[in-house]
């Protein structure tokens, strides 16, 4: 795996693994019920398990690969 993106990989799940863990008592001290807090985890990890296809699907009919990763970055922001 090149550094670049052994990196990327490490700075990622880095930042995933230390904001997840408090988010539901974040959103609890915000006054959010269970239910919601347990309505956005579960969209949350759904959304992890298919944008990742459908954005490669985009970018594969495309054929414009960096527009589709500069607008889901920019789509981040």
């Amino acid at each position: 795996m090149p550094a670049r993106l052994a990196l990327w990989y490490f700075a990622y799940f880095a930042a995933v693994g230390v904001f997840l863990p408090f988010w539901p008592v974040y959103l609890r001290e915000l006054g959010f019920p269970a239910a919601a807090i347990g309505t956005l985890l579960a969209l949350y990890s759904a959304s992890r398990l298919v944008a990742p296809h459908l954005w490669g699907w985009l970018a594969d009919r495309s054929g414009r690969r960096m527009a589709i990763v500069r607008a889901g970055g920019a789509a981040t922001v």
